[in-house]
């Protein structure tokens, strides 16, 4: 790997940015294993605790529990929120 620059860190995951082939790549990894996990977050992507928020749909956002590879997940809509909010 080149070098790196880390985005995020939450408990034992990081999330960072290696440059390949002149292109920035997005990688979690699990910093007690030291495996790199298989997802391909966004840029608009961070880490809370275990779970990797990314965008879903137009209006929502999606968590990946990163403690179970990915099995579980959540899908928040942004627009139900605001409405709970008001």
């Amino acid at each position: 790997m080149q070098p790196y620059l880390i985005k995020n860190a939450s408990g034992r995951f990081v999330f960072f940015t290696v440059p390949e082939k002149n292109t920035p790549r997005l990688l979690v990894a699990d910093i007690d294993t030291g495996k790199v996990l298989d997802f391909k977050p966004s840029s608009a992507a961070t880490l809370w605790g275990a779970t990797l928020w990314d965008h879903g749909s137009p209006y929502g956002v999606n968590g990946t529990d990163l403690r179970t590879a990915g099995s579980r997940s959540t899908r928040v809509s942004v627009c139900a929120a605001r409405a709970r909010a008001r």
